[in-house]
């Protein structure tokens, strides 16, 4: 949401990437994400800032990545404002991690930012966040806040409704908007079927292990 808000507000380039156990061995995995998450950003500007990198771009090698990411940024953040947004970064690839705090520290002087989103018990070396934001479940208002901007024609009742049945839990709340969004004229009803609705449809989708135990 905060992503979204400023690529359409502050034409922000927001490149984003999502790290996996799996792809943790991987060099700069994560790092190959943001790449093209970078380059999908630009957009209709890609040419701009492109030419002279198709080699690197084009090359296999980790090496061609790494710096095909650094030009790439030192060339979009002359212009544009960059959010680095990586997705349980506690899974990403250590040389990932070291060229982006790198590449943030030299490009210190301008507008980059990094949203780091991990989970408290690991212990891989993210870079040194100058705001550290534990996530819990939302208060009342703050719960609101983020039902009424994914469901805007809502009337207030159903905003408040929303967040009262996701008790606070961000991915409760968009799950539960989303479906309410789908409901023509939505009542006080509509929210509690929709949770069962949401629930029912997380459990049909589970491995059967776990729908057995559920």
């Amino acid at each position: 949401i905060i992503a979204s808000r400023l690529r359409r507000r502050d034409n922000w380039v927001v490149a984003t990437a999502t790290c996996y156990a799996v792809q943790s061995p991987i060099p700069l995995s994560a790092v190959r994400q943001l790449l093209r998450s970078a380059l999908e950003g630009i957009g209709n500007e890609r040419t701009l800032y492109v030419t002279g990198l198709e080699a690197l771009l084009e090359s296999p090698t980790p090496e061609s990545a790494a710096q095909a990411f650094v030009r790439l940024l030192e060339g979009i953040t002359v212009d544009r404002p960059v959010i680095l947004a990586l997705d349980d970064a506690q899974w990403a690839d250590r040389d990932s991690l070291h060229l982006v705090r790198d590449t943030m520290a030299t490009l210190a002087d301008r507008a980059i930012v990094g949203l780091f989103a991990k989970r408290p018990q690991t212990e891989n070396p993210l870079p040194e966040p100058e705001i550290d934001i534990p996530l819990r479940p939302l208060d009342g208002d703050s719960a609101a806040a983020v039902a009424r901007h994914l469901i805007p024609d809502a009337p207030p009742e159903i905003v408040d409704a929303v967040a009262g049945h996701a008790r606070g839990y961000p991915l409760d709340i968009i799950a539960l908007s989303r479906a309410i969004a789908r409901v023509a004229r939505p009542s006080i009803d509509d929210v509690a079927t929709s949770r069962r609705t949401a629930i029912a449809r997380d459990v049909q989708t589970a491995p059967p292990a776990l729908r057995e135990f559920l």
